[in-house]
Order: structure tokens, then C-alpha cells, then sequence
């Protein structure tokens, strides 16, 4: 198979995985809330999100840094996947005790807490599912890490459904969720003896010297940009109640759909950025300047419906019924995708320029501030004043990343191209909103056809529009 054909293939897989993970998420997070409202929501969400933190305390990065050695090591990489197994149960022990520890420091009822002792189950299989992925990755086997997700994902949005519609308990739904995850660790644990037979699951500390400073740098940084994002969920948990994380979370997983687009321009772009700061560093500023403008152009749109259409989209996702609080968190959370699609570009350019050190710092300070302020702001604002926490926690950390780059990419700011944008998006949505009559969803396509048509014509150089087609011809063999 030549190397062009295993990238058509490992693409196509990578696609199914994520697809299928974030169907299942926003698809069955949207059911829960709508259905149950947000006093049980808030507290599934609240396990959800607990379970979720501590697994990428436990993941650690041990999942990339599996794969590297593996698809580095022409010898006996089943001797790699020992050493770095017994790090990660110790991750994984550390991971589940802290867990356990918190829910208990919230002082819940029998019922909340077990939420969490079965979100305890979930992160257990779903980190070591993430562990074992790494190693499909490593040998570029990515069918299985496709097939799993498949599996784990449809059994789980099936059985899910099914329980909805008979109103079963929140805790029976819970269960599905780490019974979902058991059986595709397990599915993964027999497709690893297909891949190779050598694999054996010893218990060996030797692998630290694996686990060298960059790894460190990156670990740490996978915590801390997790925890700056999602602290707020725990503290209004422990701060307000179940209802005011049912409202926040509402809002956070119709957020999770738009967020996606930056994860794959990183995960396309991340490759030949790397390459070009070393090779050609005006073709990496280029490149990430083309990012930056696509990103900018993406975003517009997303943040003014957000702004404008928060009180009809959250009317049409879950009803206002228990949900209206949730309308002013929306038009905030519209600024921040806002904010993380431009200020994402300068994360990447920090990466890849081997400045993750910066990164970490920077979020471990906005978790630091996240906490504190969340902390002052919560029993007063409520759901409101974590999101504006986030909208300032999120600009900070952009503002900075900013700083450690500008005198390469100063340029990128306040050219007449942007502004014009800028005043043309909120300009015709505010005019839409208040004058024209149509459903929702007509409003935003119409308004989405018209502006990404002008944007394509008039804000992108001829140049850039090459770059365009290209990255478009580069994925359209996914489907062939």
C-alpha cells in the first residue's frame, strides 16, 4: 500500500471515530436535557463532566505519546506498550481516587453520588479504550479504533433512546453510558491481540524514562486546558446546584458542535506547520495567517446567531419551559467561540514552534483565575457570571498567546478587510432579526449563504483561495 493510500485510509477511519463520538454526545446530551430538565440534567452533566476532567488527568497525553514511540520503533514495540501500561495505571488509580474524593466533598444525596460512582466506572474504561487507541494509532491500524467507537457509540445512542422512551431513571441511563464504555474497551482489548500478538499487559515502571520533559510539558498542558474550560461546571455544582449546571451545560453541548471546527483545522494544519518553522518560516507565517482568516470567517456568523437568535435556538433545542436562563449564557458563549477561533491559531503557531511552555503556563494562570473568580462571581450571578468569567479567562488566554507572538503576526490585525466583516455580520444579522420574518432555520441559512458567498469573493486573496481549494481537493478523497 503506498503512503498516500494508507492516508486516505487512516482519514477516512479518523473521520468515522470522531463522527460517531460527537453524534452520540450532542445528540443523546440534547435528548437528556430536553426530557429530563435541567435539575436532573444538571446532575448527570455534573458526573459527566467530573468523570471527563479526571480522564484526561489519567490520559495524561500517555495516548500520543504511545503512538509516536510506536510508529517510531521498528523493533519490540510490545516491550514499549508494557512500559508505558504501568504509568498509566498508576494515572488511572490516582485519576480514580481523586475522583472519589471530590464527589464525596460535595456532600450529595445517595442518588447524585451515585451518578458519580458509575461516572467513576465510565472514566476507568474510557481512559484505558484511549490508552489501547494509541496503539492502533502507533500501528496505523486505525479500522479498529473506527470499529470500536462504532460499536460503543451505537450500542450506547440505541440503549439510550430505548430507556427515554420509557422514562427510565437518570441512574439506569448513567449505567448505559459505562456499560457502553466496558464493552468497547473490551472489543479494543481483543482487536489489540489481532494487531499484535506480542502485547501482554505487565506491570512495569521502567517506561518513565519515556515520559521525558516535552511529554511532561504536553501532559500537564492536556490537564490544565481542560480544567480552565470546565472548572466553572464543578463550582456551580458545589456553589449553586444541580439546576444552574443543567443551564450551564445546555449551553455548553450545543457549543461543543462549533468547536469542532477549529479541532480539525489543528489536527490538518498541525503537520505542515511543524514542518514549515523548520524549513520555511514566511510559509508558516503564511499558513497560519490562512487559518487565522478562515477561522475568522467561520466564526462571524456562528458568534451573531448565537448573539441574536439565542432566545429562538434555545426555544427550538429544549423548550423555554426551565430553560430561559439559559438564553443571556448563549449570546455569551457566542463572543467566546468568537474569541477561541482566533485566538486558535496563535495556540498552533505556539506548538508548533516549540513554545509549548508557554501554553501551559498561560492556562495553567487561567485556571488559577477561572477558580478564583468563579468563586466571587457564582453565589451572586449564577450562570451568567460564570460565562462571563469564561468570556474574560478565554480572552485572557488568547491576549497572551497574542503577546508571545506578536512580532510575527501583528500584521493580522485591524486590516479594513476584518473590520468591514465584522460590521457586514452583525450589521445584516441585527437586520434580520428585527425585520425579516421567516422560521429559524430559514433565517440561518439565508443569512449563511449570503455571507459565506460575499466572504469567499471579497475577504479571501486569490492566493489564499488557491490554499482553499487545495486543503478542499486534499480532503475530498475521504469519500472516494
Amino acid at each position: 500500500m503506498t503512503e498516500f493510500s494508507q492516508i486516505k485510509r487512516n482519514t477516512f477511519y479518523t473521520t468515522i471515530t470522531i463522527s460517531s463520538r460527537l453524534f452520540a454526545n450532542v445528540f443523546l446530551f440534547w435528548l437528556l436535557a430536553r426530557f429530563y430538565g435541567p435539575e436532573i440534567f444538571g446532575k448527570f452533566t455534573f458526573a459527566h463532566t467530573l468523570a471527563t476532567t479526571f480522564i484526561a488527568f489519567a490520559d495524561f497525553g500517555l495516548e500520543i505519546l504511545l503512538t509516536t514511540k510506536l510508529a517510531a520503533n521498528k523493533g519490540n514495540k510490545a516491550r514499549i506498550f508494557e512500559k508505558l501500561f504501568g504509568i498509566k495505571v498508576i494515572l488511572l488509580i490516582l485519576a480514580t481516587t481523586l475522583m472519589l474524593l471530590i464527589g464525596m466533598n460535595y456532600n450529595l444525596s445517595d442518588d447524585y453520588f451515585k451518578l458519580v460512582l458509575i461516572f467513576t466506572v465510565y472514566l476507568i474504561f474510557t481512559s484505558l479504550n484511549n490508552f489501547f487507541v494509541g496503539v492502533f494509532k502507533g500501528y496505523e491500524k486505525f479500522v479498529f479504533e473506527a470499529r470500536t467507537s462504532l460499536f460503543a457509540n451505537v450500542f450506547l445512542i440505541v440503549l439510550t433512546v430505548f430507556l427515554i422512551i420509557l422514562q427510565r431513571n437518570i441512574i439506569e441511563i448513567a449505567a448505559v453510558f459505562a456499560l457502553s464504555r466496558i464493552l468497547g474497551t473490551s472489543y479494543s482489548i481483543y482487536n489489540l491481540s489481532k494487531v499484535d500478538p506480542l502485547l501482554t499487559f505487565k506491570f512495569d515502571l521502567s517506561g518513565l524514562r519515556l515520559v521525558g520533559g516535552k511529554a511532561l510539558i504536553f501532559g500537564f498542558h492536556l490537564i490544565f486546558s481542560y480544567l480552565f474550560f470546565q472548572v466553572d461546571t464543578l463550582l456551580l455544582a458545589k456553589l449553586k446546584g444541580a439546576y444552574s449546571v443543567g443551564i450551564y451545560q445546555s449551553v455548553f453541548k450545543l457549543v461543543m458542535l462549533p468547536l469542532v471546527i477549529p479541532e480539525i483545522f489543528v489536527n490538518s494544519l498541525l503537520p505542515t506547520l511543524s514542518r514549515y518553522f523548520k524549513e520555511n518560516k514566511d510559509e508558516w507565517i503564511k499558513l497560519g495567517f490562512f487559518m487565522e482568516k478562515i477561522l475568522f470567517i467561520l466564526a462571524l456568523p456562528i458568534a451573531a446567531f448565537m448573539i441574536f437568535y439565542a432566545h429562538s435556538i434555545i426555544q427550538f433545542a429544549y423548550g423555554l419551559d426551565g430553560y430561559q436562563d439559559a438564553v443571556n449564557v448563549l449570546r455569551v458563549f457566542g463572543i467566546i467561540i468568537l474569541a477561541r477561533f482566533i485566538f486558535e491559531p496563535f495556540a498552533l503557531m505556539l506548538t508548533t514552534s516549540d513554545r509549548q511552555i508557554i501554553r501551559l503556563i498561560t492556562v495553567f494562570i487561567a485556571t488559577i483565575l477561572s477558580i478564583t473568580l468563579n468563586y466571587f462571581v457564582i453565589p451572586k450571578y449564577d450562570v451568567l457570571g460564570a460565562s462571563l468569567v469564561s468570556l474574560g479567562v478565554n480572552t485572557f488566554v488568547g491576549v497572551v498567546y497574542f503577546i508571545s507572538l506578536k512580532e510575527k503576526i501583528k500584521f493580522w490585525f485591524l486590516q479594513i478587510r476584518q473590520l468591514i466583516a465584522i460590521f457586514f455580520v452583525f450589521g445584516i444579522g441585527y437586520i434580520f432579526y428585527k425585520f425579516v420574518q421567516l422560521n429559524l432555520i430559514a433565517e440561518i441559512i439565508s443569512l449563511f449563504v449570503i455571507y459565506t458567498t460575499l466572504a469567499y469573493k471579497y475577504y479571501l486573496t486569490k492566493n489564499e483561495k488557491h490554499i482553499f481549494h487545495s486543503l478542499i481537493r486534499k480532503f475530498n478523497f475521504i469519500g472516494q
